[in-house]
């Protein structure tokens, strides 16, 4: 594994359905940016991975929303944080005609890792790619 550090990068995304977008666009622009040692053919697994964390801040929490990438030594962390007063993230299930809940068990299938933090109100979800 080629050992490198990917500036850390950060934004604000919107409080709407567009934030998947948005965060889905960061990704792509992150990954462009010379991202030696994270495998190529992981960008569309990142770029979904961020999209489902965005929507879920959005769905579950209040603005601001901040997407966070870093990677390091050939791993990318998304984080994506947001206002949070109550309910903490957990893989959902539901039965096969649900239209959502379904976020979280993407992107634990497809992290390499994942989790989330609380600091009071502020509600951090994470996963490696």
């Amino acid at each position: 594994m080629m050992l490198f550090v990917q500036p850390m990068r950060s934004w604000t995304l919107p409080h709407d359905l567009t934030a998947a977008r948005v965060a889905r666009d960061h990704v792509l622009e992150w990954w462009g940016t010379g991202t030696q040692g994270v495998a190529a053919d992981r960008l569309d697994d990142a770029m979904l991975m961020a999209s489902e964390l965005a929507v879920n801040a959005v769905r579950h929490g209040r603005a601001p929303i901040e997407l966070t990438l870093n990677g390091v030594e050939g791993l990318l962390r998304i984080s994506v944080r947001g206002t949070s007063p109550t309910g903490d993230p957990q893989v959902g299930t539901m039965d096969d005609l649900a239209t959502s809940g379904r976020g979280l068990a993407i992107v634990a299938s497809l992290a390499a890792d994942w989790g989330w933090s609380r600091d009071g109100d502020q509600v951090t979800v994470w996963a490696t790619v």
